[in-house]
């Protein structure tokens, strides 16, 4: 008999306590107001050859050409009932640009480039409530900004028709670096995953112009001697510049951070 009313306590504890649980893990999109995120975007490259055809030796024509960027984003979304605050860190960069082949006009091959570019930008970004499916899902439309650190790196390795076309260079590698405006817009649709987690997909245009380079280090190069701090130029001496604008789909996944 002991046993028996022990048994039906425990069950009844069991119930008591697991109810609680249950209704602890129950996800309201519209009550939710912290999260941490985290998430990628993909879309077609404006970069295309801007910040090396025009400082890679006069008449040459390089093979390849950046076609498209990635994205990478993480931060904090603080959300109210009608808008949300996004304060996050994120970073373009199309793939690696590996082995063009740059060659004059009668086809001979005067070097194998390398090439880097890349764009790091804290921003922050407001997200506009404009329709909500219950507790399930939304749709907003975002507006971000920030300011873009933006470096490139280019490494040559010549052949000996290159060697004997640009004399007095050798094998070389040129960094430099800029500082750009990033704004962005969208329009983004939020679901539930499952528990706490939702995933938002992003179509959105992206404007990121950088000029103003300047070399990290001393180089000879194509265009000649320049030191630390002098602005890269290209061979009419216009200013490198380098364009990330465009269209653009993105995917976060929020993690919001419930009572």
């Amino acid at each position: 008999m002991i046993k028996i009313k022990f048994t039906s306590g425990a069950i009844f504890l069991m119930v008591l306590v697991g109810g609680r649980a249950i209704e602890a893990r129950v996800f309201r999109m519209n009550n939710e107001t912290v999260a941490t995120y985290f998430g990628g975007s993909y879309g077609p490259s404006l970069l295309k050859q801007t910040h090396f055809s025009g400082t890679s030796g006069s008449g040459v024509s390089i093979d390849k050409s950046f076609l498209f960027n990635y994205g990478a984003e993480f931060g904090l979304l603080f959300r109210g009932p009608k808008f949300g605050l996004r304060l996050g860190l994120e970073s373009i960069k199309p793939p690696t640009l590996l082995k063009a082949v740059g060659s004059n006009a009668g086809g001979e091959s005067l070097f194998e480039l390398e090439s880097n570019i890349s764009a790091l930008i804290p921003k922050i970004t407001l997200e506009f409530n404009i329709m909500k499916g219950g507790d399930s899902w939304r749709a907003f439309i975002a507006l971000g900004g920030g300011t873009a650190t933006a470096v490139y790196k280019n490494s040559y390795t010549l052949t000996a028709e290159g060697l004997a076309a640009f004399p007095g260079l050798v094998d070389l590698s040129e960094e430099g670096t800029a500082m750009a405006l990033l704004y962005d817009g969208g329009l983004s649709f939020e679901t539930l995953m499952n528990d706490t987690t939702t995933a938002a997909i992003t179509l959105g245009y992206r404007k990121l112009e950088v000029t103003g380079y300047k070399y990290k280090a001393d180089v000879v190069n194509f265009t000649g001697t320049h030191a630390q701090g002098d602005s890269v130029l290209n061979e009419d001496g216009t200013a490198k510049k380098s364009l990330y604008n465009g269209p653009f789909v993105s995917l976060l996944f929020r993690f919001y951070l419930g009572k």
